[in-house]
């Protein structure tokens, strides 16, 4: 019983050594301070305007306001860059402030090393900090098939009955930008792919009736300003429910950022280019020469909840009945984690469609989106 004892009180104090050890600040954590006192543990992992994002060991991601913080440590090595600074080459970086990061009395002080007195920035300049690895990363640049945003969605209905019903829709945009996006380093290229689909099959009384549609988007900026791009662009679309049989378009043209920045993004563009039309009926069919117009709009709230739309015109020059058009809008909601709640919209338009064909087609659907990192 007394060797049991002996052995029992070892564990319990090995146990109380090791609890003891991972409770305090292990070395080269950092610390943030807030404004009522509370004090978190963990490690700093960026700051962006106002709002910094820091990790917990206690209470996992958190995302705070520089107002609310009294003081912020951190050994990590950071870059820091001030609002206004312009970074387009390898050389630029070399004028910006690397080294552990430190705030107090809303100023950021940057040490380089222990022998040169840290360089302070007013937290309201500070338009980004970083850590120094992923910093000289995006210099990098990376490969084509690496680094796609996007989202895809789907959303299916079945009716049983008298008449009977299979609906299934689906929706996918993509984008990959070179440099990735970070908004401390300007964009040089941005490719876009977007697809979605319509498939309907009802029987009515013995009486079978199909929609089908798809519709293909393919487009490549190249930044030559900062907000001035030029675009080559690819368009293919069937069409059942207004006799089109395959639609091909490609075309060239500029495009420009009316509006950028962290909640909204409004571009427009407008080119020239090629369309040939295969109708349902061949001896409808055209090869057309024209303009093209468009606009884009994305907005996204604090909450996760974003808006985006997209439409177009393209009118011939050598056959001025042809106008084609359309768009769509999408809203989507935060469920859980990656997976989001969708509305879709989309409208399309054929000014030239076979007789017993209405012109334009309108479709709304809601299904659940999955976002991809």
């Amino acid at each position: 019983m007394h060797h049991a004892t002996r052995w029992l009180a070892l564990a319990l104090f090995g146990l109380s050594t090791v609890v003891g050890l991972w409770a305090q600040p292990q070395p080269g954590t950092d610390t943030i301070v807030f404004t009522d006192g509370e004090k978190l543990i963990g490690h700093l992992i960026a700051a962006t305007g106002p709002k910094v994002v820091f990790r917990s060991n206690a209470a996992g991601l958190v995302t705070v306001e520089w107002s609310k913080i009294q003081e912020l440590q951190s050994g990590g090595k950071f870059v820091v860059i001030a609002k206004g600074v312009s970074i387009k080459a390898p050389s630029d970086a070399e004028k910006l402030p690397k080294g552990s990061v430190a705030m107090k009395d809303q100023t950021v002080g940057v040490t380089t090393s222990p022998e040169q007195p840290a360089q302070n920035i007013p937290v309201a300049n500070v338009a980004q900090v970083m850590g120094e690895r992923k910093f000289e990363s995006g210099f990098q640049g990376q490969s084509f098939f690496h680094g796609w945003t996007g989202l895809a969605t789907l959303s299916a209905n079945i009716m049983q009955a008298t008449a009977t019903s299979r609906v299934l829709n689906t929706m996918a945009f993509i984008e990959h930008d070179d440099p990735p996006s970070s908004g401390w380093l300007p964009v040089r290229t941005k490719t876009f792919v977007s697809f979605n689909s319509a498939y309907e099959l009802t029987n009515s009384f013995g009486e079978l009736t199909k929609v089908s549609r798809w519709h293909t988007d393919i487009e490549r900026d190249f930044y030559v300003k900062p907000r001035t791009f030029v675009f080559l662009g690819g368009l293919w679309e069937h069409n059942y429910t207004q006799g089109l049989d395959l639609t091909q378009a490609y075309g060239t043209g500029v495009g420009y950022n009316l509006v950028k920045k962290e909640s909204d993004q409004l571009d427009i563009r407008a080119g020239i280019g090629f369309m040939h039309q295969a109708w349902e009926d061949p001896t409808l069919n055209h090869n057309l020469v024209g303009s093209r117009f468009g606009v884009s709009y994305t907005h996204n709230w604090q909450n996760g909840i974003s808006f985006t739309e997209d439409m177009g015109v393209r009118p011939a020059w050598n056959y001025m009945n042809a106008v084609f058009g359309g768009g769509t809008a999408a809203l989507t909601i935060p469920m859980y984690r990656h997976l989001k709640l969708s509305v879709n919209a989309m409208e399309s338009f054929v000014n030239n469609p076979p007789p017993y064909f209405r012109k334009n087609l309108f479709q709304v659907s809601v299904g659940a989106t999955y976002i991809l990192h």
